[in-house]
């Protein structure tokens, strides 16, 4: 098969995702809309006040430089080849790619692609610590939810919640192990050998993976540290979450409305529709309805959310340009 085939094999294929994408979308908002009772929603949308408005850009702007500190602590690179304002600057530019690309997680593209273009050596260990990042990320995610499903008081449906918890575990953990295993790493390098130059790259890949856990496994304290970090990261939005939800009337506890949020999180992530739309919305009207409460409310709760994240991405777009330079070694050897 020559070259160009092949690109247009690759081009056909990105179409039909791209349409896959679009139509799932659209599906989602068409049936939330056939669900939800228009002028209830506007109602519900108009509740919103400048004041929360303001707080929930502070809370998110604060979130992604606790963020920024996590993934620096997680980078095994010993060269530090990457400052503090570089981490912060490149998770406030992803925040801005979440809104085009598919999932809610489509923006870790964009920092893997700034990473590769920022650091001349050791690339593997700082293009991985983005992928660690997330992994943190997510299992502090489903333990938060976990923990708030034992304790929040007069919680409905206290079994479904515990079931989709219950799965999240199951599938993270089995991913988990898979990832770190040894005789499957054997197993794929084995299988790679013989597959030209980019079976090499990838043993390369599970090469600098297994240097990545290993440096883990003698620096347990940077993960223990990174978890504790994701305390305050969580918090602080789920604080958000709770007090646009009752601005707009949603009488519910903090720690149900968490386990909610928590799970709407998970599902957002997946590469389904662009930023995670029309999923989010269906998952808080699902989750919430076994609250009791009505598909109006919940649907104004997600776009809150998304408004808000939009307004993040908007205010966020001067840093593309704002500090774009390569390091110094000056500079390198301070951080």
């Amino acid at each position: 098969m020559h070259f160009g085939d092949m690109l247009k094999i690759g081009s056909r294929k990105n179409i039909l995702i791209f349409f896959f994408r679009l139509t799932g979308l659209l599906g989602c908002f068409f049936f939330v809309l056939y669900i939800v009772d228009i002028n209830l929603l506007v109602t519900s949308l108009k509740q919103l006040t400048s004041r929360i408005v303001i707080a929930a850009l502070m809370c998110a702007f604060f979130r992604l430089w606790l963020v920024s500190i996590r993934w620096q602590l997680l980078n095994t690179d010993v060269e530090r080849q990457l400052s503090r304002w570089q981490y912060y600057r490149y998770m406030i530019i992803s925040n801005i790619f979440n809104l085009f690309m598919p999932g809610a997680l489509g923006g870790d593209i964009a920092r893997l692609t700034l990473v590769f273009r920022a650091v001349e050596t050791n690339r593997s260990a700082n293009i991985l610590a983005v992928l660690v990042d997330r992994i943190i990320g997510f299992s502090s995610i489903i333990m938060l939810g976990t923990i708030a499903c034992f304790f929040a008081p007069e919680l409905r449906s206290r079994g479904q919640y515990f079931l989709f918890l219950f799965i999240l575990i199951v599938v993270f953990l089995i991913a988990l192990i898979m990832a770190i295993s040894s005789a499957l790493n054997n197993f794929f390098i084995r299988m790679l050998k013989h597959q030209g130059r980019w079976g090499r790259k990838i043993i390369n890949l599970i090469n600098a993976w297994r240097r990545v856990t290993e440096f883990y496994h003698e620096n347990p304290r940077r993960i223990l540290l990174a978890l504790l970090l994701c305390i305050p990261i969580h918090i602080s939005w789920l604080m958000i979450v709770y007090i646009l939800a009752h601005n707009i009337g949603i009488d519910i506890s903090f720690l149900s409305l968490s386990i909610v949020t928590c799970l709407v999180w998970i599902i957002s992530a997946v590469p389904l529709t662009f930023s995670g739309l029309g999923v989010r919305e269906l998952s808080f009207v699902y989750l919430l309805s076994l609250q009791g409460i009505s598909a109006e409310p919940a649907t104004a709760l997600s776009l809150y959310q998304f408004a808000i994240t939009v307004l993040v991405a908007m205010i966020g777009i001067p840093f593309i340009w704002i500090g774009y330079m390569r390091p110094s070694k000056a500079g390198i050897q301070q951080s």
